[in-house]
């Protein structure tokens, strides 16, 4: 890779991250959503800096190219990204389905207070035409 390639690509992650610090701190992105890119873009900022990491991690894992260990690792944190967020949907959906259970139960509760004014109320019409 060329230095130019590297100067060019630093500069896209470092706005990245400046973009994503940005959305954090503004309250558009949960930071829990967000650690996982910023992992990622550090990861890349690192194989950027310096390019001989890949080769060596390559060579380490027994993997004969880079390009098959950064394949490798972008489909392992692919991975990783939609069992954490079918986790978080299912989190998600049982607070949901609680919230709606009781909903329920508030409703219930003021039809049962309704209809015990109405009743309180048919009595002291009543009592009041008595008295009349």
């Amino acid at each position: 890779m060329t230095l130019r390639l590297q100067i060019i690509l630093a500069v896209v992650l470092v706005i990245v991250f400046i973009m994503l610090i940005n959305r954090i701190r503004k309250e558009r992105l949960d930071i829990r959503f967000a650690l996982p890119w910023m992992a990622l873009l550090i990861g890349l900022f690192i194989i950027d800096v310096f390019p001989g990491i890949t080769q060596r991690l390559a060579a380490l894992m027994g993997i004969e190219l880079p390009i098959n260990m950064l394949m490798l690792l972008g489909l392992t944190f692919s991975i990783t990204i939609i069992f954490f967020l079918t986790s978080m949907t299912f989190n998600e959906s049982d607070k949901q389905k609680q919230v709606i259970q009781e909903l329920g139960l508030l409703r219930k509760e003021v039809e049962e207070l309704k209809k015990r004014e109405d009743i309180k109320g048919e009595v002291k019409d009543e009592r009041s035409v008595g008295d009349e």
